[in-house]
């Protein structure tokens, strides 16, 4: 009885193994000396239901898969799974399957037809994957992966649509396994410009920066795409792409200006200020852009973002720590506060003058109040944080630690600050 315990409490934590192929080999080592190693394909047939097992279908079905590969029993179990009833049973033996018996026949069998028939778009997924990464050669399953990544056809019951995901992930793996295929750069031009998708316009244009980015149609494109996609995460993605694979073109910093002024998104226009705070640091217009968008930019997450990159990039800047300073007191926004102090803590803890003034700030800051749930970081939190953190046995944040405890309008900070002080004191014995 302990033993069947200590497998099926190896099987658990499977899921959660940093080393899951160190994990499998002790587990079968095990498993081959015992009498009574059929206890995990039993456990297997009476665990029921896998219910929600796609949530960890992959990291259980290769442990599965890597321990159980020797064994004929576990085999039988899988490919009964595999045509079960419940798509999370398939999805699980797909893994296992490809993981313990690759080199079995009926297993690519049914990889092969789970990528094209099987009625639940997971399950297609799941088949179209694994057979990139283990049959990536054969010429069936290079037609069958790269018609999945152009449509994916299936309309059942469950789905009542096209399922976009199992395009999408037959594109991640042309991308991991097939760049060398004559078929991928123009399908990743295409689905880069016409895809209806995001998600695969995004992937194809990350792929075409990473790996094409010295064909002369990739940075063109592009380029299109900062400028003229509809959806925002396409173009971050683009910028993104731009600002890692192509700074050094000239072109490439200009547009990035362009698209941090007059993006009508705030996550792009963020991405466009980030890029060129990291690469165009030394154009004396980018500071100038910086110090106009922190102080005068309507959206606060742009304005985070600029005190983030101020803080990064020019924190030897004269004009910086005042500019950081004034944030920390004037912005409306109670996140850009906190950025701003935590940047002080961060990068100008040497300053005499910081003390003082995040002392001030862990008492006179408004945010939280004492309705503020404590789900999120507020400027006074942030301060005593940084207190603690950088001037815990100063005298002055001792007293200001003890008087929060007391006096903070907060419930919850006043508990938070509680805990430094116990901490404190137990360190002190």
């Amino acid at each position: 009885m302990a033993i069947t315990l200590f497998v099926r409490g190896l099987i658990n934590s499977s899921i959660r193994a940093n080393n899951l192929e160190k994990l499998a080999t002790a587990t079968r080592m095990i498993l081959t000396g015992l009498p009574n190693r059929r206890v995990v394909s039993e456990w297997l047939k009476n665990h029921q239901p896998f219910e929600d097992v796609v949530k960890y279908a992959e990291e259980l079905g290769k442990f599965l898969g890597l321990i159980g590969g020797k064994f004929d029993d576990l085999f039988h179990v899988f490919s009964d799974f595999a045509i079960h009833s419940n798509e999370n049973y398939r999805v699980l033996a797909l893994f296992a399957l490809a993981e313990g018996w690759s080199d079995n026949a009926q297993v690519y069998s049914q990889l092969l037809n789970d990528a094209i028939n099987d009625p639940n778009g997971i399950v297609r997924s799941a088949a179209t994957f694994l057979l990139a990464e283990k049959y990536h050669d054969k010429h069936e399953v290079i037609s069958v992966v790269f018609d999945r990544a152009k449509y994916d056809t299936y309309l059942s019951p469950e789905e009542n649509t096209v399922n976009v995901n199992v395009r999408l992930v037959a594109l991640q793996a042309i991308v991991s396994y097939y760049t060398d295929n004559p078929q991928t750069l123009p399908l990743l031009l295409n689905h880069a410009k016409n895809a209806d998708d995001p998600d695969i316009r995004l992937t194809a244009a990350n792929a075409l920066a990473q790996h094409y980015r010295d064909n002369p149609e990739s940075l063109p494109l592009l380029r299109d795409l900062v400028i003229k996609d509809k959806n925002e995460d396409v173009r971050v993605t683009a910028v993104n792409a731009l600002k890692e694979h192509y700074r050094d073109n000239p072109e490439t910093l200009l547009l990035l200006r362009e698209c941090a002024v007059k993006d009508g998104n705030s996550s792009v226009r963020s991405s466009a200020i980030s890029a060129l705070a990291e690469y165009d640091q030394d154009n004396p217009e980018t500071l100038s852009l910086l110090r106009n968008f922190v102080i005068n930019d309507e959206t606060a997450s742009v304005r985070d973002a600029v005190v983030s990159a101020l803080a990064e990039h020019y924190h030897d800047n004269p004009e910086t720590l005042p500019l950081l300073r004034e944030c920390a007191i004037k912005d409306e926004n109670s996140g850009v506060r906190s950025s701003a102090i935590s940047a002080l803590a961060e990068y100008y803890s040497d300053n005499p003058e910081i003390l003082p003034f995040l002392l001030d700030r862990a008492v006179h800051d408004l945010s939280p109040t004492i309705s503020d749930p404590n789900i999120e970081l507020y400027p006074r939190e942030v301060a005593i944080d940084a207190l603690a953190e950088n001037w815990l046995e100063h005298p002055d944040t001792q007293l200001l630690l003890h008087e929060r405890a007391e006096n903070d309008p907060t419930p919850w900070l006043r508990e938070q600050v509680k805990k430094i002080i116990a901490e404190l004191e137990a360190k002190k014995k």
